[in-house]
């Protein structure tokens, strides 16, 4: 059977690849991170933030990593924690951000002076990336019964009749404050 040119489409699929994934097919075999294709694009965009700092004062360094750039090149120490988690969703915005890397260089340092952990700024770039997130009514109910559940578990003997009423409770509380 033969390829007909009416059902052979030659546009290209899926998403588009981003410049990470250009810069990563560019990078020798041993040099790249070991893991899953996301894993390693996750390493370009952390590479991102850590390109902010490398050169930065050692105060700076210090600030942000909670130890310096020839600390962390002799092995005696490593990033902070969370380090590694969160920062590929900053990296996510640096790539696509048209503001300048110096905005986003002095919010990192401002945040870990005032003692935010890595997941909140993160989650400050990605509500910056992707805007704001609203639930739905089916998560709300999901979320709703999974610490009923979880509170039926802890405490077996609790009565219908009980958590009836405090569902009651709560839906009086919660729709009395938004008033």
């Amino acid at each position: 059977m033969t390829a007909v040119s009416e059902t052979v489409s030659k546009k290209k699929r899926g998403r588009p690849l981003s410049r990470q994934s250009s810069e990563l097919a560019g990078i020798p075999g041993c040099f790249l991170p070991e893991g899953c294709r996301r894993t390693r694009i996750n390493s370009m965009f952390s590479q991102e933030v850590l390109c902010m700092f490398n050169h930065a004062t050692k105060k700076i360094q210090r600030i942000v990593w909670g130890c310096t750039s020839d600390e962390i090149m002799s092995g005696s120490k490593d990033f902070g924690p969370g380090w590694r988690t969160y920062t590929p969703e900053i990296g996510r915005y640096i790539a696509e951000c048209d503001d300048e890397a110096g905005d986003v260089r002095n919010c990192i340092i401002d945040a870990r002076k005032r003692g935010l952990s890595w997941s909140d700024i993160a989650a400050h770039f990605r509500k910056l990336r992707l805007g704001e997130k609203s639930g739905n009514k089916s998560a709300l109910t999901a979320a709703l019964c999974r610490t009923i559940n979880q509170f039926r578990k802890q405490f077996p003997k609790t009565s219908d009749e009980i958590v009836g009423d405090a569902i009651d409770d709560v839906a009086a509380i919660v729709f009395l404050s938004g008033e």
